[in-house]
């Protein structure tokens, strides 16, 4: 249908070819396309076709194509029953690009929305409903793609006799709307995608980093309406974005007869902070709870999405008491300065949630309901650490270093700075004051063990590049992107098995991972629910509010305490160049319980390195640094000592980059959460 105040859309009359289908007449159509029924010319094969409308054409470039044909080529080897099946795509020179999909029969969740009139829908149904969602769209996630348009529009009910209830899901409308995008896994900025009542905050910015968890938000408003009867939001387009913004879900709405855990899920899913939400499998395994707990017993479900979707308790942080000790083996020597002393191996969707500050920006009519939306968050001053978390209260202090300082750190420590050196320490110049909020932080470097659990948890979603050298399987990539996760080089601790599986390195299972890719790492952290630290982060962890040289107060670093210039003539040269189980350094350790930071690994954080000196924020909260560059020019920075680093790395300040794409034998990362 046509939207309000939208022109109608021109359709091919029946009878027109597009690729190898002929058009019988029209399914539907709106703003963004046309959809067609259509007949292969040859085969007779029934068909939905979907082709952009014409205002939209111009919209579209080469590179938008390219990306859009390629995931579409991704989709098409997904097998799921709630997926629509791809059959084809292309491009025609009359129509532009089109897809081409399975012909379903059944009716739109809308349609069922709205004989219910207002009111709820059975709990049974509420909760099937949404799983069997939840499995499609962990399908499509397997794949390295983001729906950001669920609702109930797009959500086909069909029949089938050989499930519980005898309904089936069948998602929709997938794919062809990120062509207007020019980017397979972020919206452009200022570009607002998706439909008001289903948008995430992060949507309603038009802002970057539109990942899988605004889905997760997107469910969460499907089911609050499954269950109420209504959205949580109602108005203006304005309105309901300004609401998805700064109002909290209403819960209250929600019938107390409702399993006190519904709510307590429904309350997850609308979080509006993204790294607070589930991820996709948590929905999927509590909505299973919830259905088995009512008698309702739900269905197995395909391979592919569980295999995807499947919680990994395995990956999850452990005791210092139950983490083997592991033999110390050599490392290659550090290479270049640039390096930060890490040991270079061979070389070969993220910062922090900015949608925030933007909706602030937006919002300066609504001044009244952004100070108390304020003044709410700055008074939640107390977390409830997640397990292997430690909480580290929100404050504002002071970041960098004055030259003095450097200087006099320099006289004083163990081996002191090269020349060469001096141009990493003039990156702490000049201090600034920045406000950090509360926030978690992992105990502990992410292990050889937990990386490899993680990776033979998304085994259907990556694939591993031999080495063009040496030809032997090297390079964990991801299917999706094709970025580059891991390096499977013998310096690191995480190899591959005969049968497939990813395991640890005999005798380095709880050392550090390391040869870790920035995108590595926040793949990682993103599906536990969490993300890398910002580094204004890391810093206040490591110093703490009393400005702390090193992490663990202001005594220079022994030899026997902290991990740090192993094998170097300026540091530990008589100890050999090799990681430590995490958490076994007996110095290095803050006040408040988190180990390591001072040295073992480098530890990747969410900013970008664009400039030799921070920036100047002035009164900010939570600064980030995050510019649009290509992926190639994208250097990231690292916090914290190395194994073979010397000691002026293992202050609270010191900051090294790294390329995005490139990984290091000493470098690694914990993860952080709100």
């Amino acid at each position: 249908m046509t939207a309000p105040g939208e022109a109608p859309v021109q359709t091919p009359a029946s009878g027109t070819e597009i690729g190898p289908y002929r058009v019988v007449g029209v399914i539907g159509r709106g703003g963004m396309g046309v959809v067609l029924e259509a007949r292969h010319v040859r085969v007779n094969q029934r068909a939905a076709l979907k082709i952009l409308a014409d205002a939209r054409k111009a919209e579209v470039d080469d590179t938008a194509v390219r990306r859009f044909l390629g995931e579409i080529e991704v989709l098409s080897r997904l097998e799921h029953p709630g997926l629509v099946r791809v059959l084809d795509s292309g491009e025609s020179p009359a129509h532009g690009p089109w897809l081409a999909m399975e012909y379903v029969s059944g009716e739109v969740l809308r349609a069922h929305l709205d004989r219910a009139g207002g009111q709820p829908v059975p709990i049974a149904f509420a909760l099937r409903m949404t799983r069997r969602i939840a499995s499609a769209v962990g399908a499509i996630h397997s794949a390295g793609i983001v729906h950001r348009d669920l609702k109930p529009e797009n959500i086909m009910i069909t029949p089938d006799d050989e499930v519980p209830g005898g309904q089936r899901v069948k998602l929709l409308d997938f794919g062809i709307a990120k062509l207007i995008v020019g980017d397979d896994r972020k919206t452009s900025e200022g570009t607002v995608l998706g439909t008001a009542g289903y948008m995430a905050p992060e949507q309603c910015t038009g802002i970057g980093d539109i990942d899988e968890r605004a889905d997760v938000y997107a469910l969460g408003v499907i089911l609050f309406e499954l269950v109420c009867g209504q959205r949580p939001f109602a108005g203006s387009s304005s309105e309901v974005m300004r609401q998805h913004l700064f109002v909290p879900p209403p819960l209250d709405r929600l019938s107390s007869s409702l399993p006190p855990e519904v709510h307590a899920l429904v309350g997850r899913m609308l979080a509006k902070e993204p790294t607070l939400r589930p991820s996709i499998a948590r929905v999927i395994a509590q909505l299973r709870g919830l259905e088995t707990a009512l008698a309702s017993a739900p269905e197995d479900e395909p391979a592919l999405a569980m295999a995807a979707t499947a919680p990994a308790p395995a990956v999850g942080a452990t005791t210092v008491a139950n983490r083997a000790v592991a033999v110390a083996a050599p490392a290659a020597p550090a290479s270049t300065p640039e390096a930060a002393s890490v040991a270079a191996s061979p070389a070969r969707r993220r910062a922090r949630w900015p949608w925030l500050i933007a909706g602030l920006a937006i919002a300066g009519a609504l001044a009244g309901g952004v100070a108390s939306m304020m003044a709410r968050s700055s008074s939640r001053t107390t977390l409830h650490a997640l397990p292997g978390m430690v909480v580290i209260d929100g404050a504002r202090f002071r970041m960098g270093s004055t030259a003095a300082e450097i200087d006099a750190a320099c006289a004083a420590l163990p081996g002191g700075c090269a020349d060469e050196e001096r141009p990493q320490l003039a990156r702490e110049l000049p201090p600034r004051e920045v406000t950090v909020s509360t926030f978690q932080l992992d105990a502990h470097e992410v292990t050889n063990r937990e990386y490899a659990a993680f990776l033979n948890v998304i085994v259907s979603m990556i694939g591993v590049r031999d080495d063009r050298d040496d030809h032997y399987p090297r390079f964990v990539f991801d299917l999706g992107s094709g970025q580059t996760l891991l390096d499977l080089y013998v310096d690191g601790g995480i190899e591959r098995a005969a049968d497939g599986a990813f395991v640890p390195r005999a005798g380095r299972a709880e050392w550090p991972v390391v040869q870790v890719s920035w995108d590595g790492a926040s793949h990682y952290c993103h599906h536990l629910g969490k993300r890398l630290p910002t580094e204004a982060e890391w810093e206040l962890a490591a110093r703490g509010r009393d400005g702390r040289r090193f992490p663990w107060g202001d005594a220079a670093p022994r030899c026997d305490g902290v991990v740090f210039g192993r094998g170097e003539p300026r540091g530990c040269a008589q100890l050999p160049i090799a990681l430590a189980p995490v958490g076994t350094a007996a110095q290095d350790v803050t006040p408040e319980g988190i180990h390591d930071l001072g040295g073992n690994a480098g530890e990747w954080v969410q900013d970008q390195f664009v400039r030799p000196a921070y920036d100047d924020c002035g009164t900010c909260r939570d600064p980030v640094v995050a510019e649009p560059v290509a992926i190639d020019d994208d250097f990231r920075l690292f916090r914290g000592g190395t194994v073979n680093g010397v000691a002026y790395m293992t202050r609270t300040t010191t900051r090294s980059r790294w390329k995005r794409t490139g990984v290091l034998s000493g470098l690694g990362f914990r993860c952080a959460a709100r």
